[in-house]
């Protein structure tokens, strides 16, 4: 929110000020939920070590 309040005395505009902060935190919220997403492909497609242990909790994501 100080961000945005930062953000908005710089540009006057609250529109413009919005869309910086979406572009800012944006970024990490992407890289931590592909991070997730890719460490839980091998799980969830049955490959890699381990998958033939583990079948029934991974079928269900």
């Amino acid at each position: 929110m100080n961000q945005f309040k930062h953000n908005l005395q710089q540009h006057n505009d609250v529109d413009t000020a919005i869309n910086y902060a979406i572009a800012l935190r944006l970024r990490p919220k992407l890289m931590t939920a592909i991070g997730a997403i890719l460490a839980l492909m091998p799980l969830a497609l049955g490959i890699g070590m381990g998958a033939q242990m583990q079948p029934p909790p991974c079928q269900s994501l």
